[in-house]
């Protein structure tokens, strides 16, 4: 039974192209081909020669299908009335061409090429491997077309530009395993475009998008998908969504590039959105570069295997995660790479375990740390800018200390005594201070295991912001508490102090009082 056609998802307001061609030709709308589609017969099958012509402008019956990777053949979806054409390959039959022409003579067109997959195996795609085949003419018409379980040959998902917006690619349980240095899945290069994978296998050398300034509405969306990039990853764009949905994606020998990888180039990509979800992400101990100004980075209930140097968020307005785990060792000596922005922390953990590298600061840092087990944790900042932690406290309150250096033998400060401007609160929307009773959550913590001094220091970090008057901030100056002794610590272990406080101390807590008995919390 023939799996039936998949439509690409839409995004609002994405425009774009998407043209399949390894090398782009400017093929004539009226070049010469060996066999052009008509579908006289009615029954949509590539292996029915009353399907196809020899002739362009009439229908002159073929005595064949193209069967041979010596004859190139054209569809022209215009012929259709309602400019949609489904081609049906069936199983065991040899079907092959050269280049293939895709064009509409009057309107916007779809093409879909659907495999045989009732024996459940992929047929080849009727492509010559390796012969830079697809072809998609210059109408001014957006053009779409879905490849429908296929293997691909080498080659079959290069993408190139082309004249107009609008024109997208689905790709629908197909394999892709290229086998060269010189073949892609590679995105639009002048006017974005729509590229959707559903439920497939790429194994590819290079994921390329664009880096220019002028490219606006690219939309790349993967999902239950496997994406394996050998080689370079660049996808970018003015407003580029970047979407991996229940996939698995995992990177090669370069440096993933979404937007930016130099903290100049922000401008020319700004407003992407970048979602990885209930995903895994193995990126090879390389940096994950996703620098957009303006910019949105997600990752929710993603696992991430291997090891990583570090992320780059430089330019972003907001990064999120949620029950999400991303630790970096980064061997280059500067902690992440660089962060900036808003960073939420949502039962998720932003982690560098490299005791000798801070955590660079390319803007202003706004951190949000909800759930039962948040953690962002760092040797040291450096930077000039300002810090501010909010914490959304649960009503058990947190498993552990949201903000640590722990497991962590280096001395120092943690917060950067050069920024100004921060401060360290706990919000009123908290959870338990929407609860009845009495929390006590340790906040921050340092620990020291070298022997040294307290290394907290809260001069530009002060301790701001309470839920109510009834709720205090407590302090210690004890570095030595083990890593599982600290929710533990009962009230007098802490001393409380008044918001304001900006001393150097090794922890912080908070004695957090929630609604009185009886209260009644009126919701509009």
């Amino acid at each position: 039974m023939r799996k039936s056609p998949i439509r690409p998802r839409r995004f609002p307001g994405c425009r774009g192209a998407a043209i399949i061609a390894l090398v782009f030709t400017a093929f004539a709308a009226n070049a010469a081909y060996d066999y052009y589609w008509y579908g006289a017969a009615g029954d949509g099958l590539w292996t029915t020669p009353a399907n196809w012509s020899t002739t362009r402008d009439s229908y002159t019956k073929a005595g064949d299908y193209p069967r041979s990777g010596s004859f190139n053949v054209h569809v022209d979806t215009g012929l259709s009335g309602d400019h949609r054409v489904e081609i049906s390959v069936p199983a065991g039959t040899a079907c092959r061409c050269g280049a293939f022409e895709l064009y509409d003579s009057s309107g916007e067109g779809t093409l879909v090429l659907d495999g045989d997959f009732s024996g459940g195996s992929r047929l080849s795609l009727p492509l010559s491997d390796n012969n830079k085949t697809f072809v998609w003419t210059e109408t001014g018409h957006p053009m779409h077309l879905e490849l429908l379980n296929f293997s691909l040959p080498n080659g079959a998902l290069n993408v190139s530009e082309n004249e107009c917006a609008g024109c997208s690619l689905l790709v629908s349980n197909c394999v892709y395993a290229v086998t060269g240095n010189n073949y892609y899945l590679k995105m639009p290069g002048k006017h974005g475009g729509t590229v959707t994978v559903l439920d497939s296998e790429i194994t590819t050398q290079h994921l390329g998008g664009t880096s220019v300034a002028d490219v606006a509405g690219y939309v790349l969306a993967v999902t239950n998908s496997t994406i394996a990039v050998k080689g370079s990853t660049c996808l970018g764009g003015p407003g580029a969504v970047v979407d991996f949905s229940g996939s698995t994606l995992s990177f090669g020998s370069a440096h993933p590039v979404f937007g930016a990888n130099a903290i100049a180039s922000t401008n020319a990509h700004p407003g992407m959105k970048i979602r990885f979800a209930d995903s895994r992400i193995s990126f090879n101990r390389k940096f994950l570069y996703a620098m957009s100004a303006g910019g949105e980075l997600s990752f929710v209930n993603v696992v991430q295997t291997g090891e990583c140097q570090g992320v780059e968020v430089a330019g972003l307005s907001a990064t999120s995660l949620t029950n999400t785990a991303l630790r970096f060792y980064n061997t280059q000596g500067n902690g992440y790479r660089g962060i900036s922005g808003n960073l939420v922390l949502d039962n998720s953990e932003w982690v560098c375990t490299n005791a000798s590298a801070a955590t660079v600061l390319n803007g202003p840092l706004h951190v949000t740390l909800a759930g039962e087990a948040p953690r962002f944790g760092t040797s040291a900042f450096s930077g000039t800018h300002a810090v501010t932690f909010d914490f959304l406290v649960p009503k058990g309150g947190f498993a552990i200390p949201p903000v640590n250096r722990m497991d962590n033998s280096k001395t120092g400060t943690l917060f950067p005594t050069s920024a100004a401007g921060g401060s360290l609160n706990v919000l009123p929307e908290s959870p338990a201070a929407l609860a009845q009773g009495t929390v006590l959550c340790p906040l921050v913590y340092v620990r020291d295991s070298k022997g040294g001094a307290p290394v907290c220091e809260l001069s530009n970090l002060p301790l701001s912001t309470l839920p109510n008057d009834r709720s205090k901030f407590l302090v210690t100056t004890d570095f030595s508490w083990n890593y599982d002794e600290i929710a533990a610590k009962s009230e007098s272990d802490w001393t409380c102090v008044d918001p304001g406080y900006s001393g150097t101390v090794a922890g912080v807590a908070v004695r957090l009082v929630g609604r009185p008995s009886g209260t009644l919390i009126l919701v509009r």
